[in-house]
């Protein structure tokens, strides 16, 4: 395909073709990869700058690579292979060692999260198989959360499509739950999934069927707190659709059940609340390319309410709205900021991949020693 025929299929400028194939330029915006993406037909993971998929590819049982192979392992699914290796273990032990997970997998300690997952979940299912009637469910539901974590910190780490895998399993466990909190809390996820592969109607549509699962005018905090966050991601998925009137809807219905909420709260590790509703504010600001309020809101909100999972893919967003207002000393004060609280998360994640690709071009930027060592840290540079 020539790259006249490529610019006119993805709707760009044959300069712009150039410079992303000689590297001159990269994809930052997801609307962009999605596009490209869908012109090429490959998944748009396979677009996102550098490998930052297979890390930790020698060490067994704690690495990426080996949590995948035992998700994707037939003996892992199926109850009759189960390994003698992880019995059982109470439905308290197991609630306990789930709600560690998540409160890892929000502190950004990811590595960690795909080591107790490769551990967790072949005991998880052991303890449902084992369990009976009531409990097996109580059981299942602890097993789908631990799939929606799964879900969560493969999405960041670019397995999206394993992502979305275990954000399915989780949902196909609490089908038949009772437990309306778990059943919505596990859609988000899904919605979540798909929004991050770039499978905007479908995940427009996993919001709206879920939305219309909760009661209109719920007490119940978990409820509120679901629907706040998938109208959330409802307004992410506008966004990135450039539909600025139902971005701005699902906003105003989040602030909505915030207020209703009235405080910032993890309930079902939502982190939901007041300033997670600015924090989207800002975000969909930038998705609509609005960068200036982009990074007018997110440099006036305090996100120290949040988990750090939050506070540092906020501080990522908002130096990439500074990097768009030619605030590139700015922006990596605060990359650099994020990552001495949270280093996994930060050099892992693409966009600080996006943004260091481009200073290390810029001639707006001069280089820096404080630049350098980010970039060799994130695996840009070779040391």
């Amino acid at each position: 395909m020539s790259q006249t025929v490529l610019a006119e299929l993805v709707g760009k400028t044959v300069s712009w073709i150039e410079k992303i194939e000689s590297g001159r330029a990269n994809l930052q915006v997801l609307p962009n990869i999605a596009r490209l993406a869908e012109v090429l037909d490959i998944a748009p993971y396979e677009l996102l700058p550098d490998d930052i998929v297979d890390v930790e590819a020698l060490t067994r049982g704690r690495s990426v690579p080996a949590l995948r192979q035992r998700l994707l392992s037939y003996r892992f699914v199926n109850p009759h292979y189960l390994s003698e290796e992880s019995p059982p273990v109470s439905l308290d032990v197991l609630t306990q060692a789930v709600s560690g997970i998540w409160s890892a997998y929000q502190a950004s300690r990811f590595g960690y999260v795909v080591a107790e997952l490769h551990r967790l979940l072949p005991i998880a299912s052991a303890t449902a198989h084992a369990s009976s009637d009531q409990a097996k469910q109580a059981a299942e539901v602890q097993m789908a959360y631990l799939y929606q974590v799964a879900s969560c910190v493969l999405t960041k780490l670019g397995e999206q499509d394993l992502a979305f895998n275990c954000a399915d399993r989780g949902d196909r466990l609490v089908q038949d739950s009772d437990d309306l909190g778990a059943k919505t809390s596990v859609q988000r996820s899904i919605a979540h999934a798909l929004l991050s592969n770039a499978q905007y109607d479908d995940a427009m549509a996993v919001v709206e069927h879920t939305l219309r699962l909760i009661p209109a005018g719920t007490r119940d905090p978990r409820l509120i707190s679901t629907l706040g966050t998938l109208h959330l991601v409802g307004a992410m998925t506008a966004a990135r659709m450039k539909n600025r009137a139902a971005a701005q809807e699902h906003l105003g219905h989040a602030q909505i059940a915030s207020v209703a909420l009235g405080e910032d709260a993890n309930y079902l590790w939502t982190a939901f609340g007041p300033t997670n509703v600015a924090i989207h504010r800002a975000s969909v600001a930038a998705e609509l390319g609005d960068y200036q309020r982009a990074a007018a809101l997110g440099e006036r909100i305090d996100v120290s309410p949040m988990p750090m999972e939050r506070q540092v893919r906020h501080r990522l967003e908002v130096a990439r709205a500074l990097h768009f207002q030619r605030r590139q000393r700015d922006a990596l004060a605060l990359v650099m900021r994020a990552e001495a609280s949270a280093p996994e998360q930060v050099r892992r994640h693409f966009l600080t991949h996006a943004l260091l690709h481009d200073w290390l071009r810029s001639r707006h930027m001069a280089p820096s020693a404080d630049l350098h060592s980010l970039a060799r840290r994130a695996g840009v540079l070779v040391a």
